[in-house]
């Protein structure tokens, strides 16, 4: 509400990757511990997406992935 000047911790874990709908923007995804979770709420509150897992990253692999939502539907994670 505030075009991203303060943040609100609402996750303890490490969330590897973040995107925001252009279609719904109070539609977010975050990728955590190798599964897709939704927020409806602007990043409120996420509950996992069901089917929305990834495969785990090659060994020896660290870091953020990339995650996608399409432009034209919040419902189609790319």
């Amino acid at each position: 509400t505030d075009g991203g000047a303060t943040f609100t911790q609402i996750v303890k874990e490490r969330v590897e990757g973040l995107a925001v709908s252009a279609a719904a923007p109070t539609r977010a995804y975050a990728l955590r511990a190798q599964h897709v979770w939704r927020s409806d709420d602007a990043g409120k509150t996420f509950r996992r997406v069901e089917g929305g897992r990834v495969p785990p990253l090659k060994p020896g692999r660290v870091g953020a992935r990339r995650l996608y939502v399409s432009p034209a539907d919040a419902d189609r994670i790319l």
